[in-house]
């Protein structure tokens, strides 16, 4: 019986590997021309950030109207014991790469007014 299942799937994978597709499977959107998405839309006239960002004048606008509602460039945390310790470790290697690619750094909350609380929730 074993020996008809293996013969039966192989049969069933050659018949696949040897089909012949009927009808265009590939729609040539660029006439031949090879052209990314920056090409396309500048053929059509499009100002797309990154190829496919609209901008607006509201892009261009800060949302921060103060330097007293920033941040500072230290952030302080504070880690619930909601979360186990694999989840703390995922939390901090987060901050480790936020402090190698930004200027932004954290340290743990000692009584700060504003501070980041991390916690385990249903979201």
């Amino acid at each position: 019986m074993m020996l008809h299942q293996v013969f039966l799937i192989l049969l069933l994978g050659l018949g696949l590997a040897t089909a012949e597709l009927t009808g265009e499977t590939e729609i040539d959107v660029d006439e031949n021309h090879d052209w990314d998405i920056d090409n396309i839309n500048a053929v059509v006239g499009l100002n797309l950030l990154e190829g496919d960002i609209e901008q607006n004048e509201i892009f261009y606008r800060n949302s921060i109207l103060g330097h007293e509602y920033r941040w500072p460039t230290t952030i302080p945390y504070y880690l619930d014991d909601s979360l186990d310790m694999n989840a703390k470790g995922v939390i901090l290697k987060a901050f480790d790469q936020y402090r190698l690619k930004t200027c932004i750094d954290f340290k743990p909350w000692k009584e700060e007014k504003n501070y980041i609380s991390v916690f385990k929730g249903d979201g």
